[in-house]
């Protein structure tokens, strides 16, 4: 298994040395006097690791009779369920099921080390990456510890929480507090049949488990993204991973992007740092004709790129640093 570690600093680490001086003379010696004083600042740490473990697989048929995968000793990297998929996972941290069909599920676990010697809150997420199939994103189930299954991105969320935001206190002399274990299931339920039918290719999904942990009095965790194409719809997707009230840092490649009026809706309730690899690298365009003023409607900062027949509307919410503007 590998490990996925987040750390976080309370403050930064520094040493403090406070100088009361000492008047001399003879003159006010009776009514003066001085000390010093050596303050030392210690930081403590926010240090979780999480390994995630394969548990069990198996196959159900559509009468609900559940045939449970043949698993050998040790650690579990590799089962086949009964009705032919092969379900793995590698390096601890990638899992892939090939070949799932209708009723095959599997069962995995997230075990913690929290070494953190400050007050913490953290949680564990599973997102859907870009190019998901529709049917498996509308029809796959996720059933956390004894919870009830179900639909893992209902109303077409991008993201669902195994573990909501939870805070974890240190114990006696800032002992490290133990977190518990998480089981989940991830399964495709027969109630997909219907929708299946009209798919006559084979279809694939990418989902990603996180973990993150920041201190017990923050607001929440920033979210960084590095945009790989430079397209509207690799854009709207990195807006759409910050979360209303959240703090983003979305990094734009070289290219022309066009943007959209879902775009701006993307930004309300955020504060966002939008940068471009440079103002001969990076465009930013309007979708429409003619110039565009774009009003945000989030606290953005809009750097390091150029814009094309548009500009954002600049207020006190909404800077530009560095931004060329073609009409």
């Amino acid at each position: 298994m590998s490990t996925a570690k987040k750390k976080a600093l309370i403050i930064s680490c520094m040493a403090v040395i406070l100088c009361a001086a000492v008047i001399a003379g003879a003159t006010y010696a009776l009514f003066t006097d001085g000390e010093q004083y050596a303050i030392g600042v210690n930081t403590g740490k926010i240090d979780v690791s999480a390994a995630l473990s394969m548990e069990d697989a198996w196959s159900e048929s559509q009468a609900g009779v559940k045939e449970n995968a043949t698993k050998g000793e040790g650690e579990i990297t590799s089962l086949t369920v009964p009705q032919g998929g092969k379900v793995s996972i590698a390096e601890g941290k990638t899992v892939t099921f090939s070949e799932m069909s209708l009723g095959d599920g599997a069962k995995f676990s997230l075990s913690f080390d929290n070494k953190s010697t400050v007050d913490m809150q953290y949680r564990v997420s599973v997102s859907v990456n870009a190019g998901a199939s529709k049917l498996l994103r509308d029809h796959l189930t996720l059933k956390v510890n004894d919870g009830a299954a179900a639909d893992m991105f209902a109303d077409g969320q991008e993201q669902t929480a195994l573990i909501d935001w939870t805070a974890v206190e240190t114990g006696e002399n800032n002992a490290p507090a133990a977190l518990d274990k998480l089981t989940f299931e991830i399964a495709l339920p027969w109630s997909a049949l219907a929708d299946s039918e009209t798919y006559d290719e084979a279809q694939s999904i990418s989902l990603t488990v996180k973990m993150e942990a920041i201190q017990a009095n923050a607001d929440s965790m920033p979210v960084y993204v590095t945009l790989e194409e430079a397209s509207t719809g690799a854009l709207e997707e990195a807006l759409s991973a910050v979360e209303e009230g959240g703090t983003g840092f979305i990094t734009l490649p070289e290219g022309e992007i066009s943007w959209t009026d879902a775009m701006s809706e993307l930004t309300a309730n955020k504060t966002l740092t939008i940068a471009g690899a440079g103002q001969d690298k990076t465009v930013i365009s309007a979708a429409g004709s003619g110039f565009t003023q774009i009003k945000l409607q989030g606290t953005v900062t809009i750097k390091d790129l150029s814009t094309k027949g548009c500009t954002f509307e600049l207020s006190g919410s909404v800077t530009m640093e560095n931004v060329g503007i073609t009409v």
